[in-house]
């Protein structure tokens, strides 16, 4: 409760407006963070709470829940290929365009477009 408190007071005084980048992500619940990142359902399943009491804001009452959203802000979205490896030269410079073909876990998506 005092982070929360905190933060508020502190953006209370920010004097610009955020505004997302185009294709960034909304994340709404702590279920669209799992629904986000994690590469794999098996391991998605374990950790997902299926429930609002996550959200960032309350849900109308007469909303339709239904999966996978549960209120929350998902999409389909994944995490972009060149910010999950890295494409240094010593690392993996061409994790992207080798893995393309079987890794459907990441997006593949140019920025600025919805991953």
């Amino acid at each position: 409760e005092f982070m929360s408190a905190l933060l508020n007071e502190y953006a209370q005084r920010q004097m610009f407006e955020v505004r997302p980048l185009p294709g960034s992500v909304r994340i709404e619940c702590e279920d669209d963070l799992w629904r986000h990142y994690a590469r794999d359902s098996w391991f998605l399943n374990g950790f997902l709470m299926g429930d609002n009491a996550s959200c960032i804001h309350s849900i109308a009452a007469n909303t339709t829940l239904r999966a996978p959203g549960w209120g929350g802000a998902y999409k389909g979205s994944k995490p972009r290929c060149v910010a999950s490896h890295d494409l240094r030269s010593f690392a993996q410079p061409t994790a992207c365009a080798s893995y393309a073909k079987w890794l459907g876990g990441e997006s593949f998506a140019p920025w600025g477009a919805f991953p």
